[in-house]
């Protein structure tokens, strides 16, 4: 009655496993990225889409009428079992004959009987709020049971999260105005990497009626529900002894009802379901761990790239902060050059000193020391300023070219006298009196050097 489909379940899962493992290998390179990329919006349109269908489904849930409720003490029995009923007896409970008498009036007023009803049962818990949806359906075995009281199987008491060890249980059920449609399709997924390894071992394990046995104990199914898969018995008896695991818990993560509504709930009663099992949550694990991983190294390259661009942009704007600077520097100099008194010619007679007392009377030859270590020469009359050799300074150097500054003061120092006059150290500042005399009247002679010294 189950696996409407013509697909093996085990076979799927090894070829999914399969696809997804060659996936994996091939995210190093650029085009797995972009397929990881693809996949991740891929699974996260998935995620809003099964959000948003829950969503619905649960509004569409609350929309439902409760027409009747009590709450009941709980009995925990196995009755189905000990009756011998071998199908539908993990969630069938036992009500008292006042829940029979509801549905017979509600019948009455429907004007039909219901074939199957479905009650809604969850815990009773004082700090819990009654509003929080932490149940689940069940079937009604009979309707036998002592007056305020429920009997429910061991499977079922353990479903609502009760220990052997609570006392005075109360258990709220429900009986809503709503009949669970059919289930069609169901997807199981396991909760480890373990049962696809069981299922490469034992290539003989009749996947198909393990979970039938399992999805036959039940009346209905839920999103979120858990069931344990026990392989015991339906594999080879030559395993190794070494293999002690063949029970594993599956995960229903999403089901159809007829017609192929995606819901959260369905009955199993009289329908054929198709089963699908999807890879492993270790195995999605994984592979979201990949994700993040390819995605982070993305981010890092990106942040990477924007780096080198942001300090290629910085080099450019140095360089032109640079060459404007240059060309202020080239202008400035140009400016100091137009300023220079005409320079007096050459003297006719020749010499091979390089320093040589010029022969007219009124021009003086002057050598600057520049701080480079570079030393300049040109001729002054003895008449022009002293402020003339500043501009000769500054026509030929500038202190931006050993600093990112703005030209500092300097002084002009010369050591020495003429024709054997006691030496003494001269110094005339660009900003005292003094530069704005002649040289002659300054006393510099043809000859004198000087040294640029920055104040």
């Amino acid at each position: 009655m189950f696996f409407g489909g013509l697909n093996d379940p085990s076979e799927k899962l090894r070829k999914e496993q399969k696809k997804e493992m060659e996936k994996k290998r091939s995210k190093a390179t650029a085009a797995a990225r972009g397929r990881l990329r693809e996949g991740e919006q891929q699974r996260e349109t998935n995620r809003n889409t099964n959000a948003e269908t829950k969503t619905k489904s649960k509004k569409k849930e609350k929309r439902y009428e409760v027409l009747w409720k009590a709450e009941l003490r709980v009995r925990v029995e196995d009755v189905a079992l000990k009756r011998g009923i071998r199908t539908r007896r993990e969630d069938k409970i036992q009500l008292p004959a006042s829940a029979l008498r509801m549905l017979e009036r509600f019948d009455d007023e429907m004007g039909a009987r219901q074939p199957n009803a479905f009650f809604y049962v969850s815990r009773v818990d004082e700090d819990e709020d009654e509003d929080e949806d932490k149940g689940c359906y069940c079937a009604a075995l009979d309707y036998q049971a002592e007056e305020d009281s429920v009997v429910i199987p061991t499977d079922l008491y353990k479903r609502l999260g009760y220990s052997s060890g609570d006392e005075k249980n109360l258990l709220r059920v429900e009986f809503r105005s709503r009949a669970l449609e059919k289930c069609e399709w169901v997807k199981l997924q396991p909760k480890s990497n373990e049962f696809s390894k069981f299922l490469t071992r034992h290539p003989e394990a009749d996947v198909k009626m393990v979970l039938e046995n399992v999805l036959v104990q039940r009346s209905c199914v839920h999103v979120g529900d858990v069931f344990e898969v026990d392989f015991s018995g339906f594999v080879s008896s030559s395993s190794s002894p070494s293999e002690s695991k063949f029970v594993f818990e599956l995960k229903v993560v999403s089901l159809k009802v007829e017609g192929g509504e995606e819901d959260i709930v369905a009955s199993l009663i009289e329908t054929d379901v198709e089963v699908d099992l999807a890879p492993s949550m270790e195995h999605d694990e994984v592979v979201e761990r990949i994700d993040t991983l390819n995605r982070n190294d993305e981010e890092e390259k990106r942040k990477e790239k924007e780096k080198k661009l942001a300090e290629a942009r910085e080099a450019r704007r140095r360089i032109e902060r640079n060459e404007e600077r240059k060309e202020k520097l080239r202008r400035f100099r140009e400016a100091m050059a137009k300023k220079l008194p005409l320079e007096p010619p050459p003297p006719l007679a020749s010499s091979s000193s390089t320093l040589k007392t010029a022969t007219t009377n009124n021009v003086v030859r002057i050598r600057i020391s520049l701080p480079t270590g570079e030393a300049i020469d040109r001729r002054f009359y003895d008449t022009d300023d002293v402020s003339s050799l500043f501009d000769f300074v500054l026509a030929s150097y500038s202190f931006e070219e050993e600093e990112d500054k703005e030209d500092s003061d300097f002084c002009l120092v010369t050591r020495g006298g003429r024709f054997g006059e006691e030496k003494k150290k001269r110094i005339y500042r660009s900003s005292s009196n003094r530069s704005s005399s002649s040289l002659g009247a300054a006393g510099v002679a043809s000859g004198d050097v000087f040294f640029v010294e920055k104040l």
